[in-house]
């Protein structure tokens, strides 16, 4: 994968990436439509989802990352387990967010699975 991908996140995650200028809200399909989008899930509770449109570059990857943190709520499990598919194959981490090394253990999960390097 190489250019922009579509995720689809938690929405509080949406909203943080949007506002901080990470991601931009999709306002229309181009190219192969939903197949090129990527879904990121978190296997805990959530409100909802929403799609943004992310540069695929090691510093999205990074700042997904420290999203996925800051979200974590002291009423939250602090194991969580994400699962991103890309064209219909699946991976999953399960990640310590109160863990010191949380921020590297998915950076590297985003970085490998969306083939940013």
């Amino acid at each position: 994968m190489s250019g922009y991908a579509r995720l689809l996140v938690p929405a509080d995650i949406a909203d943080d990436l949007v506002s901080d200028g990470t991601a931009v809200r999709p306002i229309g399909t181009r190219g192969g439509g939903l197949a090129h989008v990527v879904a990121v899930t978190v296997d805990v509770v959530n409100t909802g989802s929403a799609a943004v449109s992310v540069a695929l570059a090691a510093a999205t990857c990074k700042r997904l990352a420290q999203a996925f943190i800051r979200r974590h709520r002291p009423v939250d499990p602090t194991r969580v387990k994400l699962t991103i598919t890309v064209g219909g194959h699946s991976e999953s981490r399960e990640v310590d967010l109160t863990a010191p090394q949380a921020e590297d253990q998915l950076f590297d999960f985003f970085a490998d699975q969306l083939h940013v390097h």
